[in-house]
């Protein structure tokens, strides 16, 4: 209300918001039938990448007159260094439903490296370097943080040019505009596959009844999990909905083992996303985290294949009243779990790897793709359809169970030890 009411008093024509509030604002215009006051001609978005679901609401609500930019850059740039500005000829919004960071300001360059300083092709990820005019001498009193984020600027003319090294990573899209992909930082491994947060949390916020985001890692190893805190527009929107919706999205891998929804995620003082707070609280979250995920019931077994899938799941896992749709990481799986419970699947003469089981992760997946293929041979993984007793090179295994010999080697010994 003290907004609106700004906005009627002092009628300003130009407005520089936070990304949260703007999605806060654009989401109370279409849920209450707003309208984008007439006399405001331009829109600056700092701090965050705006959700282009929000942008869309925006535009239905008289934002479409409203020239509309997307600035990025970072203090030790003098603060904006790219913008982007969607219209004719900048579509790269709508063709990867993300807004992009732009192109850079007259006077700055921006360079896209790998950690040794080489630049990658366009379309390869790099770290994002800023140099030129705004770009500022260092840290005050900190030499050895200074020489460690200020390179010398191996592409200027002018001796002594430096880059500042921003952490971002980027890629450079075909018509030379940069999309931001997340913190060098905040890139995790989950079984195998480099991660990078933002682009999850980017996938999230693409879901019109999604507000606010934030991915953070879980655990420790090979098998980290990916863990979504989010804030929704409704109640109506749950976790087997959302999970379809990722699906069509992002691999398997990306989606998230866990969707805790708050009714508003912690900010920081310049209005962006505490996830340090989250982090203090994500133990006590997974704890306390429902095995159906929030859902009334958890879906019974259908097939014959599910209802043997259900039966091992429940005796491995030590819980009854899994549902076909739980996801294996989110109800308290792990490695070894997995281990133990395609060894038993193909026991019962499913054809399954360990590595079908972290790509799909619920039984409803596994049960379909277990269908699709002849029954497998009795015995563990690793021996083979048919086999019994006779062993059978790493190699070998590894085809069977999807994993690397050193994986393999390493999950088979924890298993021995209990």
């Amino acid at each position: 209300a003290s907004f609106d009411a700004l906005l009627e008093s002092a009628r300003p024509t130009v407005l520089s918001l936070p990304v949260t509030f703007w999605h806060a604002w654009a989401d109370r215009l279409v849920r209450e039938d707003g309208q984008v006051p007439p006399q405001v001609r331009m829109l600056l978005l700092n701090a965050e990448e705006p959700s282009v679901h929000r942008y869309r609401q925006w535009c239905a609500a008289g934002g479409a007159h409203v020239r509309f930019v997307n600035t990025y850059g970072p203090t030790e740039a003098t603060v904006t260094a790219s913008l982007y500005e969607p219209g004719p000829g900048a579509t790269a919004h709508e063709e990867w439903d993300r807004f992009p960071i732009g192109t850079p300001l007259d006077g700055i360059t921006a360079q896209v490296l790998d950690p040794a300083g080489r630049p990658v092709p366009d379309g390869a990820v790099g770290e994002l370097c800023l140099g030129g005019a705004g770009v500022t001498r260092g840290y005050g009193g900190q030499p050895g943080l200074t020489a460690a984020a200020y390179w010398p600027d191996a592409f200027a003319a002018k001796p002594g040019a430096r880059v500042y090294r921003t952490g971002d990573l980027v890629r450079r899209l075909p018509d030379g505009t940069l999309m931001m992909l997340g913190r060098g930082d905040r890139q995790v491994k989950i079984r195998g596959h480099r991660v990078e947060l933002g682009e999850v949390e980017a996938a999230l916020l693409g879901h019109p009844m999604v507000a606010q985001a934030a991915v953070l890692a879980a655990g420790t190893g090979e098998f980290r999990q990916l863990v979504a805190y989010l804030a929704t527009t409704g109640p109506e929107l749950t976790e087997e909905k959302l999970r379809g919706y990722l699906a069509g999205r992002l691999p398997q891998y990306m989606v998230p083992a866990r969707l805790p929804i708050l009714p508003a995620l912690p900010l920081t003082p310049n209005r962006k996303v505490d996830r340090r707070a989250l982090a203090a609280r994500l133990d006590g979250d997974l704890a306390a985290y429902p095995a159906d995920g929030g859902q009334a019931a958890a879906a019974p077994p259908g097939t014959p294949a599910q209802r043997t899938l259900h039966g091992i799941w429940c005796t491995v896992l030590g819980r009854a009243g899994v549902g076909v749709h739980d996801n294996f990481f989110g109800i308290g799986g792990d490695s070894i779990r997995g281990l133990q419970i395609v060894t038993q699947a193909r026991e019962a003469g499913l054809d399954l790897t360990v590595r079908d089981l972290f790509d799909r992760q619920t039984i409803a997946g596994l049960a379909g793709l277990a269908g699709a293929r002849p029954p497998a041979g009795a015995g563990p993984p690793g021996n083979g359809a048919g086999a019994t007793s006779v062993p059978v090179p790493a190699g070998a295994a590894a085809r069977v169970t999807g994993l690397s010999d050193s994986q393999l080697r390493g999950a088979l010994a924890r298993l021995r030890k209990g």
